[in-house]
């Protein structure tokens, strides 16, 4: 199996740590003042969620650069 497959595989399942954040903001309706409070989170939350994101698009260039291999068998259905 190619590495960068068997990497996506085993990586844990997660979501963006900035999509969090959106829901939490958007659920709770804060104010200015609570918005102040949370700019250290919201800030990590969304240097977090552009590393992701980075990481994201490294991972799917390289997917989209790999050489394609026919398969050796057809799949049920076709």
């Amino acid at each position: 199996m190619n590495e960068v497959l068997k990497s996506l595989i085993d990586s844990p399942e997660s979501i963006n740590p900035a999509l969090i954040m959106q829901q939490r903001l958007a659920a709770g309706s804060p104010g200015v003042a609570e918005l102040l409070k949370l700019k250290p989170e919201i800030e990590k939350a969304s240097k977090a969620g552009q590393a992701e994101l980075r990481e994201v698009g490294r991972a799917t260039k390289t997917l989209i650069d790999c050489e394609p291999i026919p398969s050796s068998f057809v799949p049920e259905g076709f």
